[in-house]
């Protein structure tokens, strides 16, 4: 009895496990090896310093790059004044639909933008800007989500885009830009880098359905450090913000020979 019950055991130990069962791919979820590509899945940014460049990101990088110079003779400057590593927002002045892909294809590391949710209907355009790390957005409301998800990118290193106006200009100009910005850069110990976008209204305006021929500049500021906010509220931290933009943006003018706008402040 006590060899029968031994040999049972024995038999029972050197008995393969079942294999786990198969994941199941949910219709519409792109294949693994298209996700690898695509996706990130789970970011290990946080663990590298920054988010590096997936060959899908890299490949929308040289077409819009590309595109944008036909289209415009895009140039760009001060680009190294964009921190590495680290959590950054590119806190940006706001000209047209273009500015999410101005401010961020010189950049050799990955970025996130806010955008509004209507633009996640259309399943297509949905997937494309989803899978360039749109984060959906309700306007005309507080969107405590979207907020969360914005601060999990930060803290996973990505660049963040962010626009202060949070509306798109009516004739070019910069117009007054919302404090919001310096809170999630401090929550998120982010650096907050200025850019000036210009040239984009005029080539692509709101009276415009589609966008035409034109000369695009985007200048990149000195950023502003957490440690260089302390001390500071937050409004005083975002009209150096809107300064800084203002000043690049009549160099920019000026060097091209036309006339800056008038600001009543700086």
């Amino acid at each position: 009895m006590t060899q029968t019950r031994e040999t049972t055991q024995v038999v029972a130990a050197g008995t393969p496990a079942a294999p786990a069962p198969a994941k199941v791919r949910a219709a519409g979820e792109p294949p693994e090896w298209l996700r690898r590509i695509v996706w990130y899945g789970k970011v290990e940014g946080a663990q590298r310093g920054c988010v590096p460049l997936r060959p899908w990101w890299w490949f929308c990088r040289v077409v819009a790059f590309s595109l944008s110079w036909l289209l415009f003779k895009s140039h760009v400057t001060g680009v190294r004044r964009v921190p590495r590593t680290g959590a950054v927002i590119l806190a940006c002045n706001h000209q047209s639909f273009l500015d999410p892909v101005l401010a961020t294809m010189a950049l050799d590391r990955e970025s996130a933008y806010m955008a509004r949710d209507t633009l996640f209907a259309n399943k297509h355009f949905g997937w494309l800007i989803r899978s360039l790390n749109a984060i959906p957005i309700k306007r005309g409301q507080a969107d405590v989500t979207s907020l969360k998800e914005m601060l999990r990118r930060l803290k996973d290193n990505f660049v963040v885009v962010i626009f202060p106006e949070q509306t798109r200009t009516h004739d070019g100009s910069i117009g007054p830009m919302k404090p919001g910005t310096v809170l999630i850069a401090r929550k998120a110990r982010a650096a907050i880098v200025p850019v000036c976008i210009e040239g984009a209204y005029d080539a692509w305006p709101r009276t415009r359905p589609l966008p035409g021929p034109g000369r695009v500049t985007i200048a990149y500021g000195k950023p502003i450090r957490p440690e260089d906010m302390k001390g500071r509220t937050e409004e005083d931290v975002i009209a150096e913000v809107r300064r800084r933009i203002i000043e690049m943006q009549c160099e920019i003018r000026r060097r091209d020979g036309r006339r800056p706008f008038e600001y009543d402040t700086m």
